[in-house]
């Protein structure tokens, strides 16, 4: 019974879920059946390991049915009755938030059973209330479902007198918000495609449907605050137009901004958050600020945690980002503030990864190196990071026989990965190919070699390209003093 169906969902369940669902099972609307009452009791004294074995099937019927012969088919359907009761509970607990989902439904009955004066009372509170959601990921839908029970009542009430009809009738209604319905699910489904295809290279059709449906939005709705912003989202990611970042940066990252609810505006801030990281990658610095405008905003308006937790991505790239920028000054702040909130198993490997960044940023090398012996997490990416950052230790502790040694681990650790994208390969292997070139040049400089060196850095997508850039500037300043 441990491993049944019904015990993994009340495992799930906390000690307020437990009690009310009990609550469910004894009322008589929703379970008539005695055992399962007694049945739901008798599980809720195990809550909420249920790991002891008065749950194997025999010890549970001898509890529920004392003095009778074991009888398995009669546990398997207490447990399935018990199972359906509990899959009510969750539907119920999770409509239960949701207040405008019921005042639409409750308008719905109320259209039905022509009770039109309580309709048009409970209309009125249901246009407040989806108002006040703050264009919640809903919020469109329930437009959608309330316009058309308005018409659905307006067509009941008046039926027969079509002066007033056609005075209350207002089709453009449904018309614009089943359009905004559309047109945010669809730019929001593209939004997601895009966003995966180019981890892997891949391409969307959004190209092919864009002017249908920019033709939409302008000739139906006209402005409309998240799905301009799912617009200039997707045209940044498939252009990687600056143009389009700057306009959403100025949207979402104003103070005052409440436009749409808080978990969507996460979403677009993420999204742009990305977009610095690619733009740094690229090799300009100068979106460090701006990433960090955007981190910022997500921590001050409390809108940064995931289930409960930060992500360790998120809380590496606040630090990186710090010291791109050179805003060193508030990171100890930040990482004593909120590594509270990383995942336990997460927590020392991007704390020591943090701190061994900003320990070579203050030429700590030692500590940098100790600290990145301490930052491994299992993840493919981060161990190609480790073996980049002792690289460039070594290389500025002049560690020659052990960059040999390690640059020979990271070439066969780039061939053999399988979970890091082909565009992070390339950018690693770049840093790589540059470190190797740098060493062989660092024996004797050359500034023709040097040149080139520098010349074939230009357009690569290199990882610390920055730095390879600040060592070939420093071998060519040693090869004019000599």
């Amino acid at each position: 019974m441990q491993s049944s169906k019904l015990v993994q969902v009340l495992k799930t369940f906390s000690a307020r879920d437990i009690r009310r669902f009990c609550e469910l099972v004894n009322s008589p609307y929703f379970n008539k059946n005695l055992n399962v009452r007694r049945f739901a009791a008798y599980l809720k004294k195990y809550h909420p390991k249920y790991q002891h074995a008065g749950l194997e099937p025999q010890k549970v019927f001898a509890a529920l049915f004392p003095g009778r012969s074991y009888n398995g088919q009669r546990i398997r359907d207490l447990t399935s009755m018990t199972l359906s009761l509990a899959e009510e509970y969750l539907v119920m607990a999770s409509l239960e938030p949701k207040e405008l989902f019921k005042k639409n439904r409750l308008l719905d009955e109320l259209d039905k059973r022509g009770l039109h004066r309580l309709y048009s009372m409970r209309l009125k509170e249901a246009k407040r209330l989806l108002e006040a959601t703050s264009f919640s990921d809903n919020y469109h839908y329930e437009k959608f479902v309330q316009d058309r029970s308005e018409i659905s009542f307006l067509t009941h009430k008046y039926f027969g007198d079509d002066k007033q009809l056609i005075r209350h009738y207002r089709s453009s209604d449904i018309i614009r918000s089943l359009t905004a319905f559309y047109l945010y699910e669809v730019l929001a489904a593209y939004a997601s495609w895009e966003n995966t295809a180019q981890k892997f290279n891949q391409r969307t059709d959004f190209e092919k449907a864009e002017s249908t449906l920019v033709a939409l939005k302008e000739k139906l709705l006209g402005p409309a605050i998240p799905i301009d912003l799912y617009f200039l989202s997707l045209k940044m990611m498939m252009t990687k137009g600056k143009e389009y970042f700057f306009r959403l940066k100025t949207i979402l990252c104003d103070k005052n901004f409440s436009g749409i609810a808080p978990e969507e505006q996460k979403g677009f801030l993420i999204v742009m958050s990305n977009y610095c990281s690619d733009r740094i990658s690229s090799g300009d610095r100068s979106f460090a600020a701006h990433a960090l405008d955007i981190y910022r905003t997500l921590l001050h308006r409390d809108i940064y945690l995931q289930n409960g937790v930060i992500s360790h991505i998120f809380f590496t790239n606040v630090v990186v980002h710090s010291i791109l920028c050179g805003q060193t000054h508030w990171i100890d702040g930040f990482m004593s503030r909120y590594q509270v909130y990383l995942q336990p198993h997460l927590r020392e490997s991007t704390l020591s990864y943090c701190t061994a960044q900003l320990c070579f940023e203050q030429k700590n090398y030692r500590d940098a190196l100790r600290h990145l012996s301490k930052s491994h997490n299992g993840s493919q990416t981060r161990e190609l990071n480790i073996k980049a950052w002792t690289l460039k230790v070594f290389y500025e502790t002049g560690e020659d026989e052990a960059i040999y040694h390690l640059m020979d681990a990271y070439g066969r650790a780039l061939k053999n990965t399988d979970t890091v994208s082909a565009e992070a390969r390339r950018a690693q292997k770049a840093f790589l190919n540059g470190v190797k070139k740098l060493l062989a040049i660092r024996i004797r400089p050359d500034v023709i070699e040097l040149r080139k060196l520098e010349e074939s850095l230009a357009p690569s997508t290199a990882i610390h390209k920055e730095w390879l850039q600040e060592k070939i500037a420093e071998l060519k300043a040693s090869a004019a003093g000599s």
